[in-house]
């Protein structure tokens, strides 16, 4: 049976923490991308709302569910991309959790083996 060694540990945190600094970068990139996705969602979709209500196809006022079906249509590539970049920004957001949940339990086992280790504490 291995046992670990503080050392050990500590280098586990160190790879960990660095992981984290650059999850925390690649966070503020895809936030950046996700807010520019989802602006241009909504600009797209609110000059289509514009377009359709003011000068409807054919001159012929439509209802509702056709009116919102034919602006959907029109913003689908653009809320396609809003959508990938919200995914996107939620896996890093994720990853983010799983890394600091692993880091508090390195915490825990470094301060368990210097509490073994250390007669001092003991």
């Amino acid at each position: 049976m291995h046992h670990l060694a503080q050392t050990e540990v500590e280098q586990a945190i160190m790879s960990v923490v660095d992981r984290l600094d650059e999850l925390v970068g690649d966070l503020g990139e895809t936030g950046r991308r996700a807010a520019i996705a989802n602006s241009e969602y909504r600009r797209k979709k609110a000059l289509m709302t514009l377009a359709v209500t003011e000068h409807p196809p054919g001159g012929v006022k439509m209802d509702a569910k056709s009116r919102d079906a034919r602006i959907e249509l029109a913003c689908q590539d653009e809320q396609q991309a809003h959508a990938f970049a919200e995914a996107e920004l939620e896996i890093l957001r994720e990853s983010l959790r799983a890394h600091r949940a692993r880091l508090d339990a390195l915490r825990t086992l470094a301060a368990n083996i210097r509490a073994v280790t250390d007669p001092r504490l003991g």
